[in-house]
């Protein structure tokens, strides 16, 4: 803590940007022992409360929610429902995660695809549905294998690879076992680089029953991949439902089934893919992104600007103000408050 109070003396900080609660925690603690103020911003991930300690924490996180000068959420149905539940900082933005398009683009399909695909197992004809997350409970992969093992029963040639890893791999294989589709799944564990194993599948599937925005939706759409997913947090807001991909209720297997029925036409599955590659190209870059924290920080200092009495616009905590400028007239018994720009 002394160390995070010395750097912001010491650097002039104007703003702190925390992310998530836990870090909002030590912002909050740090700011309040120093003689300067920087404006406190914590970027908010969460959606839904998994756990009792977490619920109780909030409680806590409330308080301090309301001394930020600022709260950033990620997609527009996050800041609605924590608005339902009562959330209401001083001031509140949504900014979209974004990813690099440029790393994720059509370099793995076509030939390079087609032999990786092989590689994996998978033949020309197969229908494959690939889904990227962790091995955790609320991304619900045994819905997935569920609705695999119906359309195997039914006749369609259809195969999964799961991309990742995590503590529920024990709980998953017992599940494909159970199914009886051992030979039709495949677990590839935790890879550096998911484009290839993305680029091989038909169709990505999301079907957590709890994301907020999910980075691994927006890969998918960067590489032309339609997607299948439940409808949580700002899923809605990525995927537009007949246009690059399906939406569904979390835990209904029925519609699941149902979409992956409907996405075996490849043209569909092009057209869809296309679509969803334009859409984040369009909205959710990391260009897009940084854009939209900077015009955010840079509104906030303006408006702090705005509100500061007329004798700290010669010294404090003004942007390009100094430490060791002169003060024309401070009020008495005033402390100084720092000044600077930020890096």
């Amino acid at each position: 803590m002394h160390q995070l109070r010395e750097l912001i003396e010491t650097r002039s900080i104007d703003v702190i940007v925390c992310t998530n609660m836990y870090s909002m925690l030590y912002g909050t603690l740090a700011r309040s022992g120093c003689e300067t103020r920087p404006q406190l911003v914590t970027v908010f991930h969460t959606m839904l409360l998994m756990s009792y300690t977490e619920k109780l924490q909030m409680l806590l996180y409330r308080r301090l929610i309301k001394r930020c000068d600022l709260l950033i959420y990620v997609c527009e149905n996050q800041r609605r429902h924590w608005r339902r539940l009562g959330l209401h900082p001083d001031r509140d933005a949504v900014v979209h995660n974004g990813i690099d398009v440029g790393r994720f683009n059509d370099a793995h399909a076509g030939d390079h695809g087609s032999a990786f695909r092989q590689k994996l197992g998978f033949g020309p004809n197969d229908y494959v549905i690939g889904i990227c997350s962790a091995l955790r409970p609320e991304k619900a992969h045994g819905d997935l294998l569920e609705a695999i093992a119906r359309l195997r029963a039914a006749g369609v040639d259809v195969k999964a690879l799961l991309i990742g890893d995590g503590p529920e791999r024990g709980a998953v294989e017992r599940k494909i076992a159970d199914l009886g589709i051992e030979e039709h799944v495949r677990i590839t564990g935790t890879q550096q680089d998911v484009r290839p194993f993305i680029a091989a599948c038909d169709v990505m599937a999301l079907v957590s029953r709890t994301e907020t925005f999910s980075i691994a939706a927006l890969e998918a759409m960067a590489l032309a991949k339609p997607l299948i997913m439940s409808e949580v947090g700002g899923a809605s807001e990525q995927v537009i439902h007949g246009k690059n991909g399906l939406l569904f209720e979390p835990g209904d297997i029925d519609a699941l089934v149902m979409h992956l029925r409907t996405l075996r036409s490849s043209a569909l599955r092009q057209q869809m893919g296309a679509a969803g590659s334009a859409l984040v190209r369009q909205s959710f870059t990391l260009e897009k992104m940084t854009d939209g924290f900077t015009e955010q920080l840079t509104e906030l200092l303006r408006s702090t600007q705005a509100r500061r009495p007329a004798w700290l616009s010669h010294y404090g905590h003004g942007a390009g103000a100094r430490r060791d400028s002169p003060s024309a007239a401070l009020p008495p018994r005033g402390k100084r408050s720092g000044g600077g720009t930020s890096p």
